[in-house]
């Protein structure tokens, strides 16, 4: 060995009786080693090698002929899987006879082995040694001699700071010098990649001139600088101890000095680990303090809760889990990474010389391919396609950023587009494409387990643009192959078309009375998993064809022939699509490893699930043609509309939905397992892996008809598990989430109403007449269609609410841009809208409370709170007061514990205690209060499937002490006894049965009850040295006034200021409505008002999302950007900056004075309405007198309620300012009473 860091050697033994755990636990000990290691292996396997790999990398030609076993299995994929070399296996190797070991009877085998990684190595000969063998009769094991030289692995240096990955800034800089400077793209090359080397040796001479990129500033804002230097410190420790265990692994033995320096470096790097976590979680403390105080103040200043915690997002659980995915790379597990992600694509760990070699041997049959013309592109699609490129996206190998090609799209497009059109002509495309890097993409749970994480891949730049202008042109070759109920990957058909289909066809059996299922199946990784081999060559010839099984013909279907070519693909296009999945390899990121993948497509490949799709459209053929020969069919959805027959494969990328009807429930329980055994077992023959957890493929199911009951306790009580075959079993769920949105056995579809618009338009073929044949049977779903429809239609410009037209088909797919621009309008200020209607309207008329049951009054009996019906004093004293039924208080879940029965939900469980006394009296005699509160609560969703029949548990039935007295004695239990059993029980207080004679009714309320609705006001201090009365005394003074003498009291003035003060501002006052509605008065209106007579006329006049109230809702739309807190100053406000706040408290001063006005009062404010405000004006005041006159500042408007009151505030308004009454302020608010 020459040069070489380090060499580790192991030794193994194995009994046949552990050969699965020898193996398991070999391969987990070398999943553990480090990376850097060069292996070699010394391994008693108890097994020969016999088979060679497929490029005879690691095994030779040397193969053993003994019977097939288990070990010889296990010692065939430990070299696969981890690229270990075989020398004895090479006839060029080996020397002299290879066996390793002799039995006493003569028979000599090959059973132990020397195995090296594959690596630099460089053997010489390999042969057995006797020399060393320390039995002097017969041997056993022959001991066996391998020279060999390892070499390290050339490293190239680096200069500081130098690196081929651009910033996105940096990009955008050279972009116009690199496009420039290349040269003619027009020109011959005799090879395809000399251009792509040309654009990477400049591109890096460019990057290389600009100066050193600034670092990069911390994720967290918190993270102070201490913090960041102790990180420093960690790091730049970390760095040197490499190093350091470098020479002390060596020089261990000679050197113990260093062994204790290693020790003492590791304590030194832990002591600053943990002050670089103290910082932290102090940095985060401080953080978190800061957010509470603010959303604390926020609180304060405004009193509404919900806005305040939005101070508070960091420390949520969302942001939590995404924080968790920049921390997730601190675990050393890039081992097992990398055995995850090889497994997935099946891929085999190579070194770059075996990966030139084959690389070399595929050139060189691809040379000869014919060019296909359907991928020519033109010139103007290479300049959109380099236009299209997302920015900030991570580069790949070639470290080139797609803002290369965005900035400069003309020039990018004018350079690629001679390289795209001679890879198309040439049939294959340079070897730089095959490599890319793949990183581990954090999901969910603990970031420590690899099963966590997903592999992406960071692919070549240019490999990117061309793979994306094959999907369009030759990818949409394949993708009119697909099954017209295979929806994914379809250009402009989303996951609603999927949704809207699904729930179509469900309710078309549902309204014809059938039972229908659906099974739905989860292919795990199906895009890296996806077979190669199925895709271009099909089944091999020696393949076991089983006879008299469906699967026979989907085998002989793939026989000789690729799944592209069964769909009618042509030659030259599967040629190009296999010539881009070829040879593609991937190194995870930070590590040196090169894996040769050899199935599926790499994740992130435009042309991934354009693969898998051919392969799984094959698959759903197959499924429909065996359903179809069983007798399993979607009737309702098929034959009766006029479609072809069959059941209903739904497929989106790789998430597939069947659906089947079933005339009766005795049906669906004897074909619906034979449907999902055909469904597994067609996947499972096109070589993928199906996912039968909990969650992933399951079934739901609506069994309706005569047996239904009984179907349902015998399919969905207990684990609810359908049995499939021997070892396979689906479970049957009461809900499944398929494509983000829950279902139901019945369901109305209000989930994905919102997408009708898109749905309505633009459909494929299949979708659009389920859809129709739905449409037209006005099922439930579609019923929920039309009134959105209704909802949202009054948003266009075309709708005429005095005869709006009717919603058909036709009409959504006319005008379906313009409802698809309605939602999107109103799904950003429609719920405001609707919000600003429903004040305007409370302002006007109070709304009513429904009342559950007889409209009665009743009373409290702890509180003595007064409540209009028996439901609605029973809820209040559960709420607030813990008072419980007897019904309520002997439940706990849903099984009742008198004769052990689960009615699998609570209300069915409340009915039967409330039908069945004898089970109340047990209960009640003998068992006792077992409720907890809050088990009752019903935000948890049901927990099992609707329908189920109550089902017998395990458990005694028991039995009350009179009962027992009477069957000890023969005869049957006396009513009378248990009826005195009963009353004996003393029963709580907080226990009692809210009967209506325990509650109080009463007749009239004294005045001291009614003195929650006293209100009392404070005295108020004007600025100016006036003292006006109090408005509460006032008010108190005018009604004793009105009821001894006809003398009204004297005329008040008020100025309404917006809420543009502080709240803490005393000096100016809310108004007490009740108090100035009986007082009356003049009130001045501020002038800033005049912009909210559009939207206060849009909301008297039409409809909130009319779109003639749209229009002229831009205060309010300007004012949602605002937020909910109010202005600064006033300043603010007069300028348009509102608040919805300052909205609120405008509108209800502004209808509150109206009211004030139509019964003895007068309005008045500088300018002059609007056409909007004075019909407004007119329409809320009809008996009103309106002046417009000129006064010494301005001119003025005026609303009173009487001729002599018009007069007599003119009179006063006309007046000199200095002679003008002193006026009240009052602010604008929003709070208004409640009768």
């Amino acid at each position: 060995m020459t040069g070489a860091s380090l060499v580790l050697t192991l030794v193994f033994s194995l009994l046949s009786a552990s050969i699965h755990h020898f193996w398991s636990s070999l391969h987990s000990s070398l999943c553990q080693l480090p990376r850097a290691l060069s292996l070699v292996l010394g391994l008693d396997a108890n097994a020969d090698l016999l088979w060679a790999d497929e490029d005879h990398a690691y095994i030779g030609d040397c193969l053993g002929n003994s019977e097939e076993g288990a070990g010889e299995q296990g010692l065939f994929d430990t070299i696969q899987r981890f690229g270990l070399l075989a020398p004895a296996s090479f006839s060029a190797i080996q020397q002299g006879p290879g066996w390793s070991w002799e039995h006493t009877g003569g028979t000599r085998k090959r059973l132990d082995h020397l195995l090296l990684q594959a690596g630099p190595w460089q053997c010489t000969r390999a042969r057995q040694l006797p020399e060393l063998d320390i039995l002097n009769g017969r041997r056993d094991h022959m001991p066996l001699l391998v020279e060999c030289c390892l070499k390290r692995r050339a490293t190239l240096a680096r200069p500081p700071g130098a690196s081929n990955r651009a910033t996105a800034k940096q990009a955008q800089l050279i972009a116009a010098s690199l496009w420039c400077e290349l040269p003619s793209p027009v020109r011959s090359i005799a090879e395809v990649g000399q251009e792509i080397r040309d654009l990477k040796a400049k591109h890096l001479r460019l990057l290389k001139a600009l100066p050193r990129a600034p670092r990069r500033p911390a994720r967290q804002p918190y993270i102070t600088a201490e913090s960041v230097a102790a990180l420093d410190v960690v790091r730049q420790a970390r760095e040197q101890l490499p190093r350091l265990r470098n020479n002390v692994e060596w020089q261990k033995r000679r050197f113990l000095l260093l062994v204790l320096l290693l020790q003492a470096c590791n304590l030194h790097i832990r002591g600053l680990q943990q002050k670089a976590h103290y910082l932290a979680r102090s940095d985060k403390l401080a953080h978190f303090r800061t957010l509470t105080l603010a959303a604390t103040q926020h609180w304060e200043s405004t009193g509404i809760p919900l806005e305040s915690i939005r101070h508070l997002r960091w420390a949520s659980r969302k942001a939590h889990d995404r924080r968790a995915v920049h921390a997730a790379g601190g675990f050393d597990i890039d081992r097992e990474l990398e055995a995850q992600f090889r497994d997935q694509e099946g891929a085999r760990l190579v070194s770059p010389a075996q990966l030139s070699q084959t690389a070399e041997q595929w050139l060189s049959v691809a040379a000869t391919r014919s060019p296909c013309l359907e991928a020519v592109p033109s010139l103007l699609q290479m300049e959109q396609m380099c236009i299209r490129q997302a920015p900030a996206k991570a580069p790949g190998p070639d470290g080139l950023r797609n803002e290369l090609w965005r900035e400069h799209g003309a020039l990018a497009g004018q350079w690629l587009w001679p390289l795209c059109t001679r890879i198309a002509l040439q049939g294959r495309e340079p070897f730089d494409f095959k490599k890319a890097i793949v990183c581990a993409l954090y999901k969910k749970g603990p970031a420590s387990v690899p099963a966590n994480y997903r592999s992406i891949a960071l692919l070549n730049g240019i490999a990117k643009l061309w793979h994306s202008h094959l999907r369009t042109t030759v990818g949409g070759h394949v993708l009119s192959r697909y099954e017209p109920m295979q929806l994914g990957g379809r250009r402009g058909v989303h996951t609603g078309f999927a949704l809207a289909a699904f729930r179509c066809a469900w309710d078309l059996s549902v309204a014809a009375g059938r039972c229908v299922a659906v099974v739905f199946v989860d292919i795990q990784a199906a895009y890296y998993e996806a077979s190669r081999d199925l895709l271009f060559d099909g089944f091999p010839d020696d393949v076991d064809v089983p006879e008299h099984h469906h699967l026979a013909g989907l085998v002989l279907q793939l026989h000789g022939q690729g799944a592209l070519s069964a769909l009618g693909v042509a030659e030259d296009v599967s040629a190009l699509l296999r010539d881009c999945v070829a040879l593609s390899h991937w190194s995870l990121s930070g590590s040196d490893n090169i894996f040769l993948a050899s199935r599926g497509s790499r994740p992130g490949d435009g042309l991934a699930d354009v693969l898998f799709g051919a392969l799984f459209a094959i698959g759903l053929q197959h499924i429909q043609r065996t359903a179809c020969s069983m007798g399993i069919s979607h009737t309702s959805a098929g034959v009766e509309i006029g479609l072809e027959p069959g059941v209903k494969p739904i497929g989106w990328a790789d998430d597939l939905a069947v659906l089947a009807d079933f005339d009766s429930p005795a049906e669906l329980q004897t074909q619906l397992p034979q449907l999902t055994g055909v469904i597994l077992d067609t996947l499972r023959c096109l070589r993928f892996r199906v996912n039968l957890g909990a969650g992933k493929t399951e079934a739901l199911v609506d069994i309706r008809g005569d047996g239904a009951c009984a179907a349902r306790g015998a399919l969905l009580s207990g684990d609810a598990l359908l049995e499939v075959s021997k070892g396979d079993s689906i479970r049957l769920c009461p809900e499944y989430k398929y494509l983000g949105v829950a279902q139901l056995p019945r369901d109305t579809g209000r989930r994905d109403c919102e997408l009708s618009a898109q749905r309505g338009s633009a459909a494929p073929a299949a979708v659009r007449e389920i859809v129709d044949a739905a449409w037209n049977r006005a099922i439930p779903w579609c019923q929920a269609l039309v009134l959105a429809c209704l909802r949202v239609g009054v948003a266009l410009d075309s709708w005429d609410p005095a005869a709006p037209p009717a919603i058909t088909v036709l009409f959504v797919q006319q005008n379906g841009r313009a409802l698809l621009r309605a939602c999107k309008a109103l799904s950003k200020f429609g719920h405001r809208y609707a919000a600003c209607a429903q004040l305007w309207a409370d302002l006007a008329t109070r709304r009513t409370t429904k009342i559950l049951g007889a409209p009665q009054s009743y009373s409290c009996p702890v509180c003595r709170g007064v409540f209009p019906s028996l439901h609605a004093v029973r809820a209040h004293m559960h709420r607030k007061h813990g008072v419980l039924s007897d019904v309520t208080a002997y439940m706990a879940g849903s099984v009742c514990l008198w004769c052990m029965r689960d009615f699998q939900s609570s209300d069915r469980l409340k009915h039967h205690l409330q039908t069945q006394r004898s089970c109340l009296h047990g209960l009640r005699v003998t068992v006792g209060p077992v409720y907890q509160y809050g088990s009752g609560t019903k935000r948890s969703g049901r927990a099992s499937h609707r329908g189920v029949p109550p089902q017998r548990i395990c458990g005694p039935c028991n039995a009350t002490p009179a009962q027992r007295r009477a069957a000890d004695l023969g005869v049957p239990a006396d009513d009378a006894a248990l009826q005195a059993e009963w009353d004996a029980v003393q029963r709580s207080p907080a226990l009692s049965d809210l009967v209506p004679g325990n509650l109080h009714r009463p007749s009239s309320l004294s005045p001291s009850d009614d003195a929650f609705g006293v209100q009392q006001a404070c005295h108020i201090s004007a600025a100016r040295g006036s003292s006006p009365t109090p408005l509460a005394s006032q008010h108190s003074r005018s009604a004793t006034a009105e009821a001894a003498s006809p003398v009204q009291p004297p005329l008040q003035w008020f100025s309404v200021v917006e809420g543009a003060a502080g709240c803490d501002d005393w000096a100016l006052p809310s108004p007490w409505w009740p108090g100035l509605l009986g007082l009356g008065g003049v009130f001045q209106l501020p002038s800033s008002w005049h912009r909210l007579w559009p939207m206060w006329s849009a909301l008297e006049f039409f409809e909130p999302w009319e779109h003639r109230a749209i229009r002229r809702f831009g205060a309010l739309r300007s004012a949602s950007s605002c937020g909910l807190g109010a202005a600064a100053t006033l300043a603010d406000a007069t300028t348009g900056k509102w608040s919805l706040l300052e909205l609120a408290a405008a509108t209800v001063s502004f209808r509150m004075i109206c009211k004030a006005v139509l019964r003895s009062g007068a309005l008045w404010l500088w300018g002059r309405p609007s056409n909007s405000g004075l019909a407004l004006l007119r329409r809320l005041l009809p008996a009103a007198f309106f002046l417009d006159f000129l006064s010494p500042r301005g001119r003025v408007f005026l609303v009173a309620s009487s001729a002599s009151l018009a007069s007599l505030v003119r009179a006063v308004i006309a007046r000199p300012a200095c002679s003008a009454p002193a006026s009240l302020p009052l602010r604008a608010f929003w709070a208004y009473p409640a009768a």
